[in-house]
């Protein structure tokens, strides 16, 4: 939410308020936005504003997630269940869509019957073809081939543009899926830099 940056003195609290502020601390910043948590009930129609933060500018991903998980924290200390969360800073949620997927299923191109992506087959993308107790078909539509060629794909035309937030989401899964299975050894090169060992200088404190 936007809001002119003015400055106002509260005679009462001897406090200025106007700057920037996460909750936790405060910066001598003008605050021209504000970010606003509210709670709602699944079932009644039910919605109660609980927290306020104030920042320069739109507020960056990490540090929305870090005042999110403060406020979930807080909810829960309290007994409540939080189920679902739904952010509407457009800068900082994407969509993923299965059809997405159906679409480079489906336009799939290649050179001499080579497809660019070979192993995407009717049993990752189709529903009803989806064999439900075969992990490994999963594993592969969340895979870093599938996300770059649809994200590529994208890019050139070939695809519409939003496929490129879905192929995001296909790259996240397939790093962080890369973050837990990587391995203890004491190779010094990986083909993905994520299957090494979690270290205090390793790329994973950088993703």
């Amino acid at each position: 939410m936007f809001l002119k940056c003015i400055l106002s003195y509260n005679e009462r609290k001897d406090y200025v308020t106007g700057f920037v502020t996460n909750g936790k601390e405060t910066r001598p910043d003008f605050a021209d936005h504000a970010q606003v948590f509210m709670l709602r009930e699944l079932i009644k129609n039910y919605k109660q504003p609980i927290a306020y933060t104030f920042s320069q500018a739109a507020t960056k991903g990490p540090e929305l997630a870090a005042q999110l998980k403060a406020v979930i924290g807080k909810l829960q200390e309290a007994g409540l269940i939080v189920v679902a969360t739904v952010c509407d800073q457009d800068e900082s949620k994407k969509r993923a869509k299965w059809s997405h997927l159906i679409d480079l299923h489906n336009e799939n191109p290649g050179y001499r019957g080579i497809r660019l992506v070979p192993k995407l087959t009717d049993y990752h993308c189709i529903p009803a073809k989806i064999p439900k107790m075969k992990v490994k078909y999963a594993t592969q539509v969340f895979s870093q081939t599938v996300a770059t060629n649809m994200g590529f794909l994208a890019d050139k035309g070939i695809l519409p543009p939003e496929c490129k937030e879905t192929a995001d989401i296909l790259l996240f899964f397939d790093r962080l899926f890369d973050s837990v299975n990587g391995s203890f050894g004491k190779r010094k090169k990986y083909g993905k830099p994520l299957l090494g060992p979690a270290t205090p200088k390793s790329v994973h404190n950088q993703e």
